[in-house]
């Protein structure tokens, strides 16, 4: 029973550590700087961190002259990952 029980143990942690989720490096006003830069003047009207696979990313919501955009930045590297205009 101990040697099963260690094994399960073992088994649990290496399952933990696959789908451990990375810390963000990239803030809120990091993510927030990347899409002013990218669209100057907008507003952004919604902004949340998530994760996808483990990874963090903002998911969020701009709009300017009336058009809105929709994007994902990756919470790790600082890239923008998607980015839709709607029309």
């Amino acid at each position: 029973y101990r040697r099963q029980r260690q094994m399960c143990k073992e088994t649990v942690i290496k399952l933990e550590k696959e789908h451990a989720v990375q810390q963000p490096k990239i803030t809120r006003e990091q993510a927030i700087s990347l899409i002013n830069e990218k669209l100057p003047g907008c507003t952004i009207i919604e902004l949340k961190l998530d994760e996808d696979d483990g990874v963090p990313e903002y998911e969020g919501e701009a709009v300017l002259n009336g058009r809105e955009y929709e994007f994902t930045i990756n919470a790790v590297t600082g890239n923008i990952t998607e980015w839709e205009i709607e029309d």
